[in-house]
């Protein structure tokens, strides 16, 4: 049994992400939660630490062993070979493209992508979490697993077509999103999700594989991350449900 949580991030306030814990056994999903930001007792303004440090203990107190985040987890590698974005954004076409340190294309994506670049970086530097460094992903020996998702990209490898954007999106859109995966993945009975939900769902369906071992459920795009003399992370792989 694996419990994963896949969060879709936002960061301008608590009440725009999204949160689904989805629980694995022998291959199978077999329970999914949307869960509150209130339930993990976050208020204010995000931010980063804070966010980072409950996320973190939520996981080891409950026994998450996959924790999936949508944004990117580190700044482009100036030796890519690409002009404004790291390889697996190159990959999946990205909408904001992270360039190198401090740099993103289009600008308004540039808090979004720091703040997501920040939470990597908290719990990288907690000791506690590893992250995905090669397309065939194994499962640590402890602690957790740290996979970066990108939900749009999550519906075209189902070939699903995507949610349009949240304030665009209809409830039965909704539905019909919901109904497909229950196709595909045989999902156990829960409530429509919100947008925000419903993107972590789709997203995280790729850790079910990964706890499983199931090789071709899933894909990693990119190349593996690491860490400039400076400490920062750079590039990574973004892993999706298939």
């Amino acid at each position: 049994m694996a419990l994963i949580l896949s969060i879709d991030l936002a960061y301008k306030s608590y009440a725009d992400f999204g949160f689904c814990l989805l629980e694995e056994s022998a291959g199978k999903l077999v329970n999914i939660q949307y869960t509150s930001y209130q339930s993990f007792g976050l208020l204010g303004t995000p931010e980063k630490e804070i966010f980072a440090q409950t996320v973190l203990d939520y996981c080891l107190a409950t026994g998450v062993s996959i924790l999936m985040l949508d944004g990117p987890q580190g700044w482009k590698d100036p030796n890519n070979g690409l002009l404004h974005q790291r390889v697996c954004e190159k990959h999946l076409n990205t909408q904001a493209k992270t360039g190198t340190e401090g740099e993103v294309k289009p600008a308004p994506f540039k808090p979004f992508v720091s703040f997501a670049i920040d939470i990597f970086s908290v719990l990288n530097r907690s000791g506690l979490v590893s992250l995905v460094t090669e397309p065939k992903i194994a499962m640590p020996a402890k602690g957790i697993l740290l996979v970066e998702t990108y939900p749009y990209s999550a519906w075209h490898k189902l070939n699903i077509q995507p949610l349009p954007g949240k304030r665009k999106c209809t409830l039965e859109q909704r539905i019909r999103c919901v109904q497909e995966l229950k196709v595909r993945f045989q999902l156990p009975e829960t409530k429509i999700p919100t947008h925000d939900e419903l993107s972590a769902l789709v997203a995280g369906l790729a850790g079910v594989a990964i706890a499983e071992g199931n090789e071709s459920g899933y894909t990693a795009s990119g190349v593996p991350p690491k860490l400039t003399s400076e400490g920062s992370l750079v590039e990574g792989y973004i892993v999706n449900p298939r």
